[in-house]
């Protein structure tokens, strides 16, 4: 596919993507309901082609549901598309180019960012991490659950030494310095893995059993992460599609018995599946196909869990636990 361009970097969204060339060229496609495309004004979909912008030398993109964030090699972030929860943090409307974010409060070079569905995760190379957007889960690491103005507004989480930072909507998963791994946000149902539920963690907690030295590739998936560990090894933690049971992992736990994966391929932006490539350059796929995603074959139906219990006294209990 485009055989005449020379690939940098590409990140899909929800149906779109972006991309930029070796020679620094930015190239959209898609839907561009939300002006995500960078052509200044909204439209149902565009074919690939290239906004009449220069963005210069880039270093790095991240694409969401109806919006971009583009890094620059001055260390600055442009972001674009949907703002209708302010994940924009630009006070634009919907219908623009890139426009870059001048706040007085990050001094900082903007090292990665990250573009979900409600809001925007940034780390600069000060190692701190800055967010702003929808707070329904408190995934803007601001010690509290709220919705008001004030979560349009880039703010810095309290906690520093970050390293990495990873995020799908509504969970927040990120590495420090020493390696270690933390989450905050959403966890109905164990989604940040760390061994118990709750209806959201307000600030960074400790994902025990998880070092950034062990780990060659990591990414969120929809409702907990997964990660390939330096000897192939696939883990994950969460949302549980790829045992043929839907219980969820609730710390992380290693998958199957291969040891021969190298790593994830770009799969954020679908309804909840995984697709990861061996060493051998074979790639296999797991979770939700409802859109053909994996397989123009059907898959097959998942394996359920069923407990078969005899009951031998009218006042036996049952207590079922999940590890």
């Amino acid at each position: 596919v485009r055989p005449d361009e020379k690939w940098d970097n590409i990140d899909l969204g929800f149906n779109f993507g972006i991309g930029y060339s070796t020679e620094g060229e930015l190239f959209s496609w898609g839907r561009n309901l939300s002006s995500q495309l960078g052509k200044g004004k909204p439209t149902t979909f565009e074919k690939f082609s290239r906004p009449k912008i220069y963005m210069g030398e880039m270093t790095n993109i991240s694409s969401g549901e109806q919006q971009a964030g583009i890094i620059n090699v001055d260390g600055k972030l442009r972001m674009i598309g949907s703002n209708d929860q302010g994940q924009l943090g630009t006070g634009s409307t919907n219908d623009n180019t890139p426009k870059q974010l001048n706040w007085d409060d990050i001094t900082s070079n903007v090292t990665e960012v990250r573009v979900t569905e409600t809001e925007t995760q940034i780390l600069t190379n000060s190692q701190q991490i800055w967010a702003y957007g929808d707070n329904l889960y408190a995934q803007l690491g601001r010690g509290t659950r709220s919705l008001e103005a004030s979560n349009y507004e880039a703010k810095k989480i309290s906690d520093e030494g970050w390293t990495s930072l990873y995020a799908i909507s509504e969970h927040v998963y990120a590495f420090k310095s020493d390696g270690s791994l933390w989450a905050w946000g959403k966890n109905k149902n164990f989604d940040l893995g760390i061994g118990k539920k709750s209806e959201y963690e307000k600030t960074p907690i400790k994902i025990e059993g998880v070092s950034w030295n062990d780990i060659k590739d990591f990414s969120p998936v929809r409702g907990g992460f997964a990660f390939i560990k330096n000897n192939g090894e696939l883990w994950g933690a969460g949302a549980n599609f790829y045992t043929g049971s839907w219980f969820p992992l609730s710390v992380p736990k290693k998958i199957g018995n291969d040891s021969d994966w190298s790593h994830f391929h770009d799969f954020l932006s679908t309804e909840q599946a995984i697709l990861i490539e061996k060493n051998n350059g074979s790639i296999y796929g797991a979770g939700a196909n409802w859109n053909l995603i994996l397989t123009d074959n059907p898959c097959p139906d998942p394996r359920n869990q069923i407990e078969v219990i005899n009951l031998t006294h009218p006042l036996q209990k049952q207590k079922t636990e999940f590890q």
